[in-house]
């Protein structure tokens, strides 16, 4: 007795085949990618490992043509890849203030300019407030002695974008600094500190920092680009 196979019944048996080849690899392989994500998530979670968080304190001073002045909190959550190398993100909280003259006409319908929109209730402007900064870091260590508890000296920098809360604007001596989204660059240098000698984890690093805020969304009769640089120092503790 012959048993024909249709071309359908032969696709569909060797469909079979494959899956019941295949199966175990694939089932597998997804079994080891999810332990390798575990094994990932869980030095984050537990503060083991690899994991590596920070607090910051800076305040620096404005300098140049158009200055504000900054006291920044900040916190930096991230992975120690190597004893020199740490890459992470962060958030911060900065509360800023305009060194702008008072003299200097807070009305543009004072400079022969506009209809009185820098007094509006709406866009009137203010010498102190409050910016946002998101950033990317990225950290690299210079040891100077061999022991994990030795001092050692530091190249950070953060990347990233920052933004004015509220509507109403910043004054600078060049114009508004408005609450759209601003270009945000922090490096700072300084020297790393431990403090625990049972775990070198535990630092502190004092800095000299430098900031650099710029934009080209902002406010003037005459430019919309603004550039705010300031310098001062930071201090953070590390574990």
């Amino acid at each position: 007795m012959r048993v024909r196979f249709s071309r359908k019944m032969i696709g569909a048996m060797a469909a079979v085949a494959l899956a019941a080849t295949f199966a175990p690899q694939a089932d597998a392989q997804y079994w080891q990618a999810a332990n390798q994500l575990q094994s990932l998530i869980s030095p984050a979670l537990s503060g083991s490992g690899r994991y590596k968080g920070s607090v910051e304190l800076m305040g620096v001073a404005g300098v140049g043509s158009s200055k504000l002045n900054h006291v920044e909190i900040s916190t930096s959550q991230g992975y120690q890849y190597t004893d020199w190398f740490y890459m992470g993100a962060g958030l911060g909280v900065d509360i800023v203030r305009s060194s702008v003259d008072d003299n200097i006409p807070v009305d543009w319908n004072d400079s022969g300019w506009g209809n009185g929109w820098g007094n509006s209730s709406r866009y009137g402007n203010k010498k102190t407030g409050v910016m946002i900064p998101v950033f990317t870091d990225f950290r690299f260590n210079i040891p100077t002695g061999n022991s994990p508890t030795s001092a050692s000296f530091f190249v950070d920098l953060r990347l990233g974008a920052t933004w004015l809360v509220g509507s109403r604007y910043m004054r600078t001596d060049d114009g508004w600094l408005s609450n759209n989204t601003n270009f945000y660059f922090r490096p700072a240098i300084g020297a790393r500190i431990p403090i625990n000698s049972r775990n070198p984890r535990q630092a502190l690093n004092i800095g000299v920092a430098y900031l650099l805020i710029t934009s080209d969304n902002n406010y003037w009769y005459y430019d919309n680009n603004q550039t705010l640089s300031a310098i001062g120092a930071s201090l953070s503790f590390e574990w």
